[in-house]
């Protein structure tokens, strides 16, 4: 289990070529260049070129690359001593400054080889316009690979969740990415170049608006966006979480992410973010959470509403209303004020008199035994 505090011991980590985090250490470090481009005090405020698992990297300050975690000892005869495994750690509150000299990567994970698997980014960044530039993580090369891991309201200038110079990205999930200063969405999920791989991922931090950058030669595949992107097997339209408001990112048992992803050899056996397996029915999920297999006689349903027109005079309005269920037989009923409408779609529409004119909709929606009933 991850703990914020350790009261009987304090956890102090330096930088230095190889260094290894286990089992619940927490750290909490400062780390200033020198102005030297190959100062080894320019990387790594909690760890640098080693192995953490089960660690939480929270409050770490850094001016430069790797704020959390480098794989980088950003000197000739250090570089890549160590190939990095993170797992099963959170990355919490760190925070980037740039005060000037050495190598302006200026992001939480610097990744130059290695896997990152089964992590929590969140709230990480800075909320004042600062940094980090490159994303939470910056794959660097094609042996670097970020997996199953979760992004929440992170920030940042440019690229507030994750940069793929190159590597792989699979299964993961970024949600609340937030820009500071270039107040466009573009790239603030994910910027992907080079020949990075990017599949089987959720982006899904501002409807309607593109945060995804796909460059280079570099390929998005099977991956959820909230605006469409070339490449096979990405969808489009509501991830539809559990409960997105509470923090809750796994699946509805509705959403179109279910068995939507593409198989990987890794994923016979493997876990997903939460201990489950990584592949539940014939195809993986999309994002870093798989869902639980559906009962046949299961039956949910989801209902959205949009105002879809605004007549001549500006008043009147038109509203259209969507029930989706998990059972092709489902069938609909509709009420207004609890009076039954003729209508037995999924789609309804209703018109109002004009915006203080209220209503009370509700949907119900029946397959075979089962019932489920929407407000």
């Amino acid at each position: 289990d991850l703990v914020d505090e350790n009261p009987d011991k304090e956890f102090i980590f330096r930088v230095s070529p190889v260094r290894h985090l286990w089992d619940g250490a927490h750290s909490n470090n400062v780390s200033k260049s020198t102005g030297a481009a190959d100062s080894r005090n320019t990387v790594g405020g909690g760890c640098c070129n080693g192995a953490a698992i089960g660690c939480l990297f929270a409050d770490n300050w850094d001016d430069c690359a790797g704020g959390g975690l480098s794989s980088s000892a950003r000197t000739a005869a250090n570089q890549n001593r160590f190939v990095p495994f993170v797992s099963n750690c959170v990355f919490r509150a760190n925070k980037f400054a740039n005060a000037g000299g050495g190598n302006p990567e200026y992001t939480l994970v610097r990744l130059d080889s290695g896997l990152v698997t089964h992590c929590r980014f969140e709230d990480n960044g800075r909320t004042d316009g600062s940094y980090p530039k490159h994303g939470q993580v910056h794959l660097k090369s094609a042996s670097s690979t970020l997996r199953n891991s979760l992004f929440v309201n992170n920030r940042g200038p440019q690229y507030a969740g994750i940069q793929a110079d190159q590597g792989t990205v699979e299964n993961c999930t970024v949600v609340g990415s937030r820009h500071n200063v270039d107040k466009s969405f573009d790239g603030m999920d994910i910027i992907a170049s080079g020949s990075a791989v990017v599949r089987n991922c959720i982006f899904a931090s501002e409807p309607e608006k593109d945060t995804v950058s796909i460059g280079g030669s570099a390929k998005l595949t099977y991956s959820f966006t909230y605006l469409p992107e070339t490449g096979e097997g990405n969808i489009t339209g509501l991830p539809h979480f559990s409960n997105a408001a509470e923090g809750d990112y796994t699946l509805n048992f509705i959403s179109p992410c279910r068995n939507a992803g593409t198989n990987q050899a890794w994923m016979v056996g493997a876990g997903d973010l939460a201990g489950q397996p990584r592949i539940v029915e014939e195809g993986v999920d999309m994002g870093c959470f798989e869902k639980e297999a559906m009962p046949d006689d299961y039956l949910e349903c989801l209902l959205s509403a949009a105002c879809t027109g605004v007549a001549d005079d500006g008043e009147s309005l038109t509203y259209r209303f969507t029930a989706e269920a998990t059972r092709a037989d489902a069938t609909f009923a509709w009420f207004v004020d609890d009076v039954e409408q003729v209508w037995s779609d999924t789609v309804f529409v209703i018109d109002l008199a004009s915006a203080a004119d209220a209503h009370k909709v509700k949907v119900v929606a029946t397959a075979g035994t089962a019932c489920w009933e929407l407000p």
